[in-house]
């Protein structure tokens, strides 16, 4: 999890061509009633002018229709999403990453701290700028800068890969933010109509992204599909192979990987703080113990995050791409809050946890450096196999 003033995210051609069923209009000589017909006399030329009127008559009638209809279902083709089926878990077990009270304290006092210190969406009255002008999920930078800071690497990873009318999930969304940067990155390079989908462990979270993708603002944008509160090592309820992008603006690091801490551990420092002290400890000794202790939670965390990298995969298109962002290395390593070591994106952690990826797909890029508070982090992308 990530607060303010610790510099992290815990998480971020309309076709109007005429039917081929359409009927070809021939013109027709219509005779005078002093002219002599080349079938028969007059009265016959009187039927049979009679009878070619209505048959131009039906014949632009059916005409008519056809083009109607042709040019009604090719926009609807465009501008209408079909959903992805599955509906919202009415219940979510328990996280592993749950294991203490207050975990998730940080999310939700600062949300509520930008917006009027209430997350009740009962009583909000805020557009999608407003949420444009604050700094929500604990990311720390508000979103314009966020979108700077994201924009060069979505532009790589999602453009190439999307097209309009694809759809896009993110896994641990928040309030919805990471979303809103692809989806205004997608439409900068001409990408419309994207159906965004996602899920968040926090309830007040995904209240709020809920909120902002009904806003008028965001409704011009994109369409909304589904966005839950849920687990993301544990999508059980979203469909296998459904998404044509599949990412996580932040992988949560297990906060206490071995549950070594006790309530008097916890009652000693801010928030989730004693679990990274903790281990950070483990890092720093030279006792044996300790040195294990901090081996056995670095597997731990690295199995968590196999479980999150698991479940995209299993939900995302063959041959589409799931990307990881924001990525902190080990805490042994450079410290923040827990992750895993760039060299960890290998095939042997490919065969170990059974994905279904050639290796030769995994990309890594560093964090820009102008980004400070990000700078040691980095993101990843994979292509799930055909």
């Amino acid at each position: 999890m990530m607060v303010a003033d610790r510099a992290t995210k815990r998480r971020g051609p309309s076709s109007n061509a005429k039917s081929q069923n359409e009927e070809k209009l021939t013109p027709m000589q219509i005779l005078t009633s002093n002219e002599q017909s080349p079938l028969d006399g007059g009265s016959t030329t009187l039927k049979f002018v009679a009878l070619s009127l209505v048959t131009i008559g039906l014949s632009l009638t059916i005409g008519f229709k056809n083009s109607l209809f042709s040019s009604s279902s090719s926009h609807s083709q465009v501008n209408s999403h079909s959903i992805v089926p599955y509906t919202c878990p009415a219940h979510v077990e328990t996280s592993d990453n749950d294991n203490h009270p207050g975990i998730f304290k940080g999310y939700q006092d600062n949300d509520a701290r930008v917006f009027d210190k209430t997350l009740d969406v009962k009583h909000l009255n805020k557009t999608l700028d407003d949420f444009r002008n604050v700094s929500l999920d604990a990311w720390s930078y508000k979103y314009p800068r966020l979108k700077r800071m994201l924009k060069p690497w979505k532009e790589e990873v999602f453009v190439p890969h999307l097209k309009s009318g694809d759809s896009l999930y993110e896994s641990a969304c928040g309030s919805g933010m990471n979303l809103l940067v692809s989806v205004e990155t997608l439409a900068e390079h001409n990408i419309h109509n994207i159906t965004v989908y996602g899920n968040d462990y926090v309830q007040e979270s995904i209240d709020l992204a809920n909120y902002a993708w009904n806003t008028e603002g965001a409704k011009a944008l994109a369409t909304k599909g589904h966005l839950c509160r849920g687990d993301s090592s544990n999508l059980d309820f979203v469909p296998s192979s459904s998404f044509d992008l599949v990412y996580t603006g932040y992988i949560d690091p297990l906060n206490d990987p071995l549950n070594l801490l006790t309530e008097e551990d916890l009652a000693s420092g801010d928030d989730d703080a004693p679990c990274q002290w903790q281990s950070s400890e483990f890092c720093e000794s030279d006792d044996p113990i300790d040195k294990y202790l901090a081996k056995q939670e670095q597997l731990e965390q690295e199995n968590w995050f196999a479980s999150w990298v698991s479940e995209m995969l299993r939900i995302a298109k063959p041959g589409k791409v799931v990307a990881i962002e924001s990525i902190a290395e080990s805490i042994c390593k450079v410290g923040d809050w827990g992750g895993v070591d760039k060299t960890w994106w290998s095939a042997e952690t490919v065969k170990k946890y059974g994905w279904d990826v050639d290796p030769s797909s995994i990309i890594i890029r560093q964090v820009p450096k102008e980004f400070e508070m990000f700078s040691k982090r980095y993101q990843v992308m994979m292509k799930k196999n055909e």
